[in-house]
């Protein structure tokens, strides 16, 4: 230990109190230890931040009519659905929203469907980069072909929209829709995916 960790003594000028000294030596310990666990039995402490993954333009998933209803359609999942784009002030302010609340979902029956109608990629992928979507959920673009019938096929699935946006709606797992014009509280959000989950 004397070689490892310096020697403090007290002199005329410095004067160390010893309580001080035995934390100094107590957190050398505990750094030298965990080392000492690193490198040898390949232990690493978890750490709490979130992995930042940045979208590019090939990571955007264009999508057609076809596959927009197996979105849908899919069994034994509950399934949040956004209608939305990068330039629209209400849409940014879901996606920020969702950002927040959806990590805590990244483990439960729950099906996260945003779908982008924009034209301008670059503009897009700043939005999802900013709000690191590319860790929630796949990022998928709405073809030509979507955007023009999409009105049409939300209303098979009873979702309304009346051709602005954001529409954001959750579908249970009995194809249930519950909408809101725009969920701009956190809380109301949480306790209808949880009354959904919760249902499954």
């Amino acid at each position: 230990m004397m070689g490892v960790f310096p020697v403090l003594r007290y002199n005329k000028t410095v004067r160390i109190k010893p309580i001080i000294y035995i934390l100094f030596v107590l957190f050398c310990c505990l750094y030298a230890y965990s080392n000492y666990l690193s490198k040898n039995f390949n232990i690493k402490f978890k750490s709490t931040k979130t992995e930042i993954i940045n979208l590019e333009q090939n990571d955007l998933i264009t999508i057609s009519q076809n596959k927009f209803k197996s979105l849908l359609s899919e069994k034994n999942k509950t399934k949040l659905v956004l209608i939305y784009a990068a330039w629209c002030r209400f849409c940014r302010d879901e996606i920020a929203i969702l950002s927040n609340i959806l990590p805590n979902y990244h483990d439960k029956n729950l099906s996260v469907v945003l779908i982008s109608l924009d034209n301008d990629k670059k503009t897009l992928l700043n939005l999802l980069n900013k709000y690191n979507i590319g860790n929630l959920t796949k990022p998928y673009l709405a073809d030509s072909t979507l955007k023009e019938v999409i009105y049409f096929l939300l209303g098979n699935y009873k979702i309304k929209y009346s051709g602005t946006i954001p529409v954001l709606a959750v579908i249970d797992t009995d194809g249930n829709v519950y909408q809101g014009q725009r969920y701009k509280n956190p809380d109301t959000l949480n306790k209808l995916l949880q009354l959904t989950l919760n249902q499954t």
